[in-house]
């Protein structure tokens, strides 16, 4: 069984107690990581217990079936359910989760986590075609989501702030849950007993090192520097951004360009169209702005926008080689600025 929205937050607040296995999988490192602790937090007391926890990865299931096998069906110790946790779980285990649920004998709970699985993944489909089984996507948050999160995960850490504060931060953060967490804890420690946030204490704290390097990739981008663009592309790849992230962060900015050009064409001046954006934009990405708006047309923004889109969902659908379906991507974009259509 596959949950989604609504379903997932109310399964993780009271799990059903009868499923013996849970996959997390999905592009949000942070939210996977977040939903297992959830998980494990509810049914176990002490969430470091060897007895009741046992970590196996993957590939040792793989080349050891047995393993699995002896852990998912021994009972613990205590007489409290034991949870049986499987890291970086790919398609070449299905079968032993196809084994393990023809007959799930013992009382372990079984928790799969994986980074991305793919839409056709033969593992996915059985966990959501099987009664015994449920799961959980974790997927980047988006807009209003986004804020929403952000404002609880402020709280969490004693901290206040205004609405215009929050979507500040929910435009110039990539929307993985790992990097929001951890932004805020440093935000946290940086307010110190002030616990009511500016925007000047984000962007002194936090602003260049969560926006810098997505915001030069996206504004060279825009501005048609391929060089440039696939040397910061390289660089993110290598710190280990995801090409979802990537992706995402490139539709923002051209939905906020296409708003801006929609301004424009109703008779707005730049200057009144940027004065009647919200969230406002960072200074430092107002004169790019300026220029990009009259390079580029409302109808190859808009070609921009169908780019993105799908190429992120080729990049879900094709985990293994999202890189390469993202830097292709970027190149078609770097040469659409280019064009001389300003219309």
């Amino acid at each position: 069984m596959k949950l989604i929205g609504n379903r997932i937050e109310s399964f993780l607040k009271i799990p059903n107690t009868t499923v013996r296995i849970i996959l997390v999988y999905g592009s949000d490192v942070g939210l996977i990581k977040e939903r297992i602790e959830c998980l494990i937090k509810w049914f176990c007391n002490d969430t470091k217990d060897p007895f009741q926890i046992v970590n196996l990865s993957s590939n040792s299931v793989k080349n050891d079936p047995s393993l699995f096998f002896n852990e998912a069906t021994s009972l613990s110790m205590t007489g409290k359910k034991r949870i049986v946790l499987l890291h970086n779980v790919i398609d070449n285990i299905t079968n032993i989760i196809q084994l393990f649920l023809k007959n799930p004998i013992g009382n372990s709970l079984i928790l799969l986590e994986s980074v991305e699985l793919e839409s056709r993944s033969k593992l996915r489909k059985l966990i959501e075609c099987d009664a015994n089984a449920v799961s959980i996507p974790c997927y980047i948050d988006r807009d209003s989501k986004l804020e929403t999160i952000i404002k609880e995960k402020l709280q969490e850490n004693g901290l206040i702030a205004a609405s215009d504060v929050i979507s500040w931060i929910s435009n110039h953060l990539d929307g993985d849950r790992l990097a929001i967490t951890s932004a805020i804890k440093k935000l946290a420690l940086y307010i110190g007993c002030n616990n009511n946030v500016s925007i000047k204490d984000v962007v002194d704290c936090i602003g260049d090192t969560i926006t810098m390097s997505l915001d030069d990739l996206v504004i060279c981008c825009a501005n048609g520097n391929h060089l440039n663009t696939q040397c910061i592309l390289d660089r993110l790849y290598r710190n280990g951004t995801s090409p979802i992230t990537i992706l995402i962060s490139l539709h923002r900015y051209f939905q906020r360009l296409h708003i801006l050009k929609s301004f424009i064409i109703e008779g707005k001046s730049i200057k009144q169209a940027l004065e009647l954006i919200s969230p406002s934009l960072h200074f430092h990405i107002v004169d790019h702005i300026r220029i990009q708006l009259i390079r580029w047309s409302i109808k190859n923004i808009s070609i921009v926008l169908d780019i993105l889109l799908t190429t992120e969902i080729s990049c879900k659908n094709t985990s293994m080689l999202a890189e390469e379906i993202c830097c292709r991507a970027i190149i078609q974009v770097t040469k659409l600025a280019n064009k001389a259509d300003t219309n």
